[in-house]
């Protein structure tokens, strides 16, 4: 088993992707500030949100989600990058870049996280699961977002 283990990858990378038809000005505020994430984020109804710190733009920079802890680490004019710890899952990083489409009238928006793992076997196996741990609450989640920022209705289905 270990031999097997150590021949995963070490890291594991889960992404999705929506295209969203309206102008880029109209996403970022849901991307760049963590109290609009509530709008989006699949959960984010359903379990106790606080924010605490600010960060240089007077937003805050920590969102407590449920039993994550949600830090800024790192934002640019097109990228947020955000750090996911809780007591049952090592450090996870975030990344939600919004790329430009038609002149900016529209946009793609990429999402990936992306997880360490140590040399242990039942790590390293457990890693194939990932795809469907984290993939189907991401795709819920930017299907929302696409929702919320094309002003239509959402529906789970």
């Amino acid at each position: 088993m270990t031999i097997i283990g150590l021949l995963l990858p070490d890291t594991v990378k889960v992404s999705r992707t929506k295209d969203i038809e309206v102008p880029i000005d109209s996403i970022k505020p849901y991307i760049f500030q963590l109290k609009s994430w509530t709008n989006w984020i699949y959960g984010a109804d359903s379990v106790q949100v606080t924010m605490t710190g600010m960060s240089k733009d007077g937003n805050p920079a920590v969102m407590l989600m449920g039993g994550f802890e949600i830090s800024i680490r790192e934002k640019t004019d097109s990228t947020m990058v955000t750090v996911w710890k809780s007591k049952e899952n090592p450090m996870q990083l975030s990344r939600i870049t919004i790329l430009p489409r038609n002149k900016n009238n529209a946009a793609t928006v990429n999402w990936t996280f992306e997880q360490a793992l140590k040399w242990y076997p039942w790590e390293r196996l457990s890693s194939m699961m990932f795809e469907k741990i984290f993939g189907i609450p991401m795709e819920l989640g930017l299907e929302k977002l696409k929702a919320v920022c094309e002003k239509r209705p959402y529906d789970l289905q």
